[in-house]
């Protein structure tokens, strides 16, 4: 019976802490989020977006693209300048697209192309998803 107490209660420490640590100090790192509006909707737009400080390994990102447009327009998702990783189509109307991506990087650059877009507005939340 001992030996079962002396293997039992460290695994049961070991498993409280790791909750701990996942709930207390990892969890809402990762829940953070961040986010970009394009102001105006009308004009061609070019930014970065970053982890946040302390996110290593970053293995994907969440993308939320919320607001109305009237017209339509490109949205790109791509690493430095080079060929897009990923082109979404914007329409024109109300606009909720919500899409997560495979990324590697701590960077992103977000190319946002009107076509003929009038007025509108444009919110874009995301989240860098890392393992630390």
């Amino acid at each position: 019976m001992k030996i079962k107490n002396a293997v039992l209660f460290p695994l049961l420490v070991l498993a409280i802490g790791g909750l701990l640590w996942f709930f207390l100090i990892r969890f809402p790192v990762m829940r953070k989020e961040s986010k970009l509006e394009i102001v105006p909707v009308t004009r061609p737009m070019v930014q970065w977006i970053h982890a946040k400080e302390g996110q290593k390994r970053v293995y994907a990102m969440r993308i939320q693209v919320d607001g109305k447009l009237d017209g339509n327009a490109d949205l790109s998702l791509q690493l430095n300048d080079s060929i897009p990783y990923l082109t979404r189509a914007l329409n024109s109307g109300e606009i909720s697209m919500d899409f997560p991506i495979d990324w590697y990087f701590d960077s992103c650059q977000v190319y946002y192309k009107p076509i003929d877009v009038k007025s509108g507005d444009l919110k874009i939340t995301y989240r860098f998803l890392s393992v630390e």
